[in-house]
């Protein structure tokens, strides 16, 4: 039986709230065979779980009368080894949130805060 959403976005909230607390380790990669891939790729590890964490971006037309636009879209995967995917997570706003502290953690924003600040 699939997961109801609200699980889906509690186990989100809680990959964010374990980066956050630097339980859980993400590592960046700046290349990708993907060309709608926008920035770096994340992978990290949960259990026996890789994960990867990526930005995607593309024009599309909402309507079949409407002109193209930019949308931009978060996605969470289960990989293997080759970083091939095994599975996708469901599109939920809290994706974009674990995005941003996966970023906010893999540029050591917190390191270089504290030490700016203790000078």
């Amino acid at each position: 039986m699939p997961a109801k959403t609200d699980q889906w976005v509690d186990a989100v909230a809680k990959l964010t709230e374990l980066t956050q607390d630097g339980k859980l380790e993400w590592n960046a990669q700046s290349f990708t065979d993907n060309e709608s891939v926008i920035g770096p790729t994340y992978h990290a590890t949960y259990g026996d779980k890789r994960l990867r964490l990526q930005k995607r971006g593309a024009m599309v037309k909402k309507k079949a009368w409407a002109e193209e636009e930019w949308t931009e879209q978060y996605v969470l995967e289960f990989v293997d080894g080759n970083d091939k995917t095994l599975w996708a997570f469901p599109q939920i706003d809290a994706i974009q949130h674990l995005y941003g502290a996966v970023q906010y953690q893999t540029a050591g924003v917190k390191d270089f805060l504290d030490d700016l600040l203790k000078q």
